[in-house]
């Protein structure tokens, strides 16, 4: 209920608040002090910030990207999301001989996963070569077993010993006999950056074959040398690179 009148029955006469009253009543007796309509206008009339114990962030600005996050009991602050994956980076290529992707491998993370679709010019076999920061690597440091099915529930593999690069897969469709991509995967990297310890890399891929049967596969690629990666090119045995497109999410390890 709204209440308009106050009824003064000791003077035996009521008061219209609605049109029977002047001026301002001071905060001192209950009232606001004003006659704006508006008391505060957050917008222009609140300077300073909220601190958080009452309700606010105490913050003026963030960072692009970040979230609020407590830093102590009363304390926020903007920061980067640490549970989960985060985008790195991504690189793109047509008709080239190979597509490089690195630069996205530091001491921030300890994980690391690169997404992977490409496309051959020819019927031919995915290759990766692995850089170090003085560039790729020519050295037989690699070994990797991958082992798989094709549609009709045959044994695939793919596998090779002290090699100076990794065969991710046999025979790919070219481009002009599918749609692509004629192979998809991802390669999860273990500590890329120590150069104290081996590097020991998830994959798994699937691919679509010439010999018109489709294969997936798991597997491991093991790097022997105590260097530390700073990522990979992919590349194919023969032909060029119709398409290929890599993407790099990082994790820390807390």
């Amino acid at each position: 209920m709204t209440l308009t009148t106050i009824n003064l029955a000791a003077l035996g006469d009521t008061i219209n608040l609605g049109t029977e009253v002047t001026g301002t009543l001071p905060t001192g007796n209950g009232g606001t002090g004003s006659t704006a309509t508006t008391f505060v206008n957050a917008a222009t009339n609140v300077t300073g910030t909220l601190p958080v114990p009452n309700g606010g962030t105490n913050l003026t600005s963030g960072t692009t990207d970040q979230f609020l996050k407590f830093t102590g009991t009363t304390t926020l602050a903007s920061s980067v999301d640490n549970s989960g994956l985060t985008f790195l980076q991504t690189a793109s290529g047509s008709s080239t001989a190979s597509v490089a992707f690195t630069g996205w491998i530091s001491a921030t993370y300890r994980y690391y996963k690169v997404y992977y679709e490409a496309t051959p010019t020819e019927n031919t076999d995915c290759i990766f070569t692995f850089y170090k920061s003085s560039g790729a690597i020519t050295g037989a440091n690699f070994d990797n077993a991958h082992a798989g099915l094709n549609d009709a529930g045959n044994s695939e593999t793919s596998y090779s010993r002290n090699g100076t690069s990794v065969q991710v897969g046999h025979g790919l469709y070219k481009n002009t006999e599918i749609d692509d991509p004629s192979i998809v995967g991802c390669i999860e990297f273990i500590n890329p950056a120590d150069t104290s310890n081996t590097t020991l890399m998830l994959n798994h891929f699937a691919t679509r074959n010439s010999s018109g049967d489709f294969r997936s596969y798991a597997g491991g690629i093991l790097y022997e040398d105590q260097n530390a990666l700073t990522g990979f090119a992919l590349s194919f045995a023969s032909g060029n690179v119709h398409s290929a497109k890599l993407t790099a999410y990082g994790m820390k390890d807390s």
